[in-house]
């Protein structure tokens, strides 16, 4: 007589913990009339942020972190940037990055001044790499692609994204690359903008 084959035990991998443990804000938000909701999505924000104040994570992930949502969040950052606390810089990329924001910690300072001393860089990416990614999704445009995200079942892009993420994470062959996957991730980079930085992993 035939039997069944046990069940394959289905290891789940475990979630990576939040390695945000406090968030630099500028002094000069003392003497600013700012309220309790602003100072809650700049401390966010400021989580965030690289050496030089730069940040790329969505204000939906803000919200996400604070339990409110995201046109709460807009607003507050709203009243933070005529504040002249963070200022925001038009280069959001459709399923690609968010708006850059840097957070004026030194208003004496320009933003390449910025990048400059701290080392790091105001984009994550260059006009180059944005490019490749959009030409290796079948060479559309921004409102294409940003149709085409909308019509693809967001819990069904999410589920794959997640999945694809964790290989990824598995597939790593050292802890530089997997502190590298974990900083692109807390920046609030898009999973898919992960997945394509690191492809070559999954071989």
């Amino acid at each position: 007589m035939y039997k069944l084959p046990k069940k394959p035990e289905i290891k789940l991998k475990t979630r990576q913990p939040d390695q945000r443990h406090f968030a630099v804000v500028p002094l000069s938000v003392i003497k600013k009339n700012i309220t309790a909701g602003q100072y809650r999505v700049l401390i966010a924000l400021a989580s965030y942020c690289n050496k030089a104040g730069f940040s790329y994570v969505s204000l939906e992930k803000i919200g996400h972190d604070l339990n409110i949502s995201m046109q709460a969040v807009q607003q507050h950052m709203k009243k933070l940037e005529k504040a002249e606390i963070v200022k925001t810089f038009k280069n959001y990329y459709p399923g690609i990055k968010g708006s850059t924001r840097r957070i004026i910690y030194n208003e004496k300072i320009s933003d390449k001044d910025a990048a400059a001393i701290a080392g790091e860089p105001m984009e994550p990416y260059t006009n180059k790499e944005i490019n490749d990614i959009y030409r290796e999704r079948k060479g559309k445009n921004i409102n294409e692609l940003e149709r085409s995200n909308k019509a693809l079942g967001l819990d069904q892009t999410k589920a794959s994204d997640n999945e694809l993420l964790a290989r990824l994470k598995i597939s790593v062959s050292s802890g530089q690359e997997l502190a590298m996957i974990n900083r692109d991730e807390r920046l609030g980079l898009p999973i898919s903008v992960i997945i394509h930085k690191y492809k070559y992993l999954l071989g």
